[in-house]
């Protein structure tokens, strides 16, 4: 019995299985879908202002460097990146944030990084000790003061 493309001898209608070749998503969008998972977890954890910035488009590459100050905006106090690299770069990572936080004006700073293979409240956070130590101190001060 012979198959056709449209059928089989049985008269059963099902359609081929071909491959779907979609393409692969580029960095940007990549960058950009981690970054909207991010926003939407501090949404549900209870920062419903975390937003991403409007785009500056039509600026200049240097106009729009020297006007970024994170990649979410709306959390009081705070200057964060985010970053979906195939290799983590800590480093490079902390220096980018801390120069956005000195652009906005802000000491508290952290970069976002994806974490392959985990979900999103598994990625990692990364922040000068120093920044680290200022939350820590706060919490433990509101803490006592709720005692």
């Amino acid at each position: 019995m012979s198959e056709s493309r449209f059928g089989n001898a049985n008269g059963s209608h099902q359609s081929p299985t071909v491959p779907i070749r979609r393409r692969p998503l580029s960095n940007r969008s990549r960058s950009d879908a981690f970054r909207n998972e991010v926003i939407l977890f501090l949404r549900d954890a209870g920062f419903p202002l975390a937003h991403r910035p409007d785009p500056r488009r039509g600026a200049s590459k240097s106009t729009r460097i020297a006007q970024d100050k994170g990649d979410i905006i709306g959390l009081p106090y705070w200057t964060v990146a985010v970053r979906a690299q195939q290799c983590l770069d800590l480093s490079g990572a902390a220096d980018e944030v801390a120069t956005e936080a000195r652009r906005a004006g802000r000491s508290l700073y952290a970069s976002i990084q994806r974490r392959r293979g985990h979900v999103i409240e598994e990625s990692y956070v990364t922040m000068p000790l120093r920044c680290f130590v200022r939350v820590l101190a706060r919490n433990i001060a509101t803490n006592r003061a709720a005692q």
